[in-house]
């Protein structure tokens, strides 16, 4: 889920970017006690887009090198207009992959105005866009690597600006950071704190989040800490308390979106 308004907090509803993936590998093989794997399917599902400003969203897997990727293919899709049968690489040492074509000519439902996150105008399970991705590799890498972390990168680039929203504690890659906003926890470049602070508000509040499992979204204009109670402290204790923000039975269910 991603709020769109950095380094505003915006109406902070969450709801500008909301998708759901799964990761499989396939041949997995137990190697030197590390599991490894050359064949890696993605799948992406768009759930909602709620934001205004004309952003892509992206991929990125740090821990593959663009020359160890043998090819890239799309071998599946669902509700995409026109269907695709690849996605667009981003030049770059890391493997980025542009996967835009799941937010291109959207069925939005009759009177609308975003998708998916008004309860007016909701849009069925079934008929939510989808993208699988093969990656096969030259080598076989370590799966736990791929998948640690911050190696595993989903983000926003705004089109028109270039900004970059990415989870909080990642560095942006081509985005000039606003380091000199006061609403931002500083960041040291000194190597004190590494990159610890980017992506992070004043309060300690962050633009980009992943949950496990297939947690509901904001309504439209709803106050997401007013949806989801115990996020405030997630948040803002980098996600050592309330870890299940996300499932507590003190959500406010009128505000969320269930699909």
């Amino acid at each position: 889920m991603f709020e769109d308004q950095f380094p505003s907090l915006g109406d902070y509803d969450f709801n500008d970017f909301v998708v759901n993936y799964k990761v499989q590998f396939q041949g997995i093989k137990k190697v030197d006690k590390k599991y490894t794997a050359q064949y890696i399917q993605i799948g992406l599902r768009l759930k909602a887009i709620g934001g205004i400003f004309p952003y892509s969203p992206y991929l990125r897997l740090k821990e593959i090198d663009s020359d160890e990727v043998e090819s890239i293919e799309v071998y599946e899709t669902k509700n995409v207009i026109p269907a695709i049968d690849g996605v667009e690489l981003v030049p770059n040492k890391h493997l980025i992959i542009d996967y835009s074509p799941l937010i291109k000519n959207l069925a939005k439902p009759a009177g609308s105005q975003y998708y998916n996150t008004e309860k007016n105008a909701l849009v069925a399970t079934s008929d939510l866009p989808e993208i699988n991705i093969l990656i096969t590799l030259k080598k076989r890498k370590e799966v736990k690597e791929i998948l640690e972390g911050d190696e595993f990168d989903l983000y926003l680039k705004r089109n028109d600006s270039g900004t970059e929203i990415h989870m909080n504690g990642i560095e942006p890659i081509t985005y000039q950071y606003p380091f000199n906003d006061k609403n931002l926890l500083p960041v040291y470049t000194n190597g004190d704190e590494e990159d610890d602070n980017y992506y992070f508000s004043a309060g300690r509040l962050i633009w980009g989040l992943r949950v496990p499992g297939n947690a509901a979204h904001a309504i439209e204009k709803a106050n997401f800490l007013e949806a989801y109670k115990g996020f405030a402290k997630w948040a803002q204790s980098s996600g050592k308390n309330e870890q299940n923000w996300y499932n507590q039975g003190n959500a406010d269910k009128s505000l969320l979106i269930h699909n």
